[in-house]
């Protein structure tokens, strides 16, 4: 099993991670790790500081401006709005939980 892992291909030193073929991208240990690469993964994750701060503003919003944001965002623009703030992700997934249970408001009133 370990010679598979050294028989791996691994990519150039420097190489940008969207010039990598999918197999290899993701699948680096952290230390071989391009510091590009380690500077977008980090770039990438959620803070959850800004989730804070996003469910703060969203239980600050009135009943109709939520509904305007159930209406507004789909799914194509939910899957858009994640890759622009990875922090949505946990918020949309706790919707989706919520959903499951009788709703007295939109989807995104479940947040508050």
């Amino acid at each position: 099993m370990a010679e598979q892992d050294m028989m791996a291909p691994m990519p150039p030193q420097g190489m940008p991670p969207e010039a990598m073929p999918p197999e290899m991208q993701g699948a680096l240990p952290p230390e071989a790790m391009p510091p590009e690469m380690m500077a977008t993964e980090a770039m990438m994750a959620p803070d959850p500081d800004v989730t804070a701060i996003i469910a703060s503003r969203l239980s600050a919003m009135d009943p109709t401006e939520l509904e305007l944001l159930d209406a507004a965002i789909t799914p194509e623009v939910a899957q858009v709005l994640t890759k622009l703030l990875p922090e949505l992700e946990s918020i949309i997934n706790m919707i989706d939980e919520q959903e499951m249970q009788p709703q007295q408001m939109g989807a995104l009133g479940g947040v508050v």
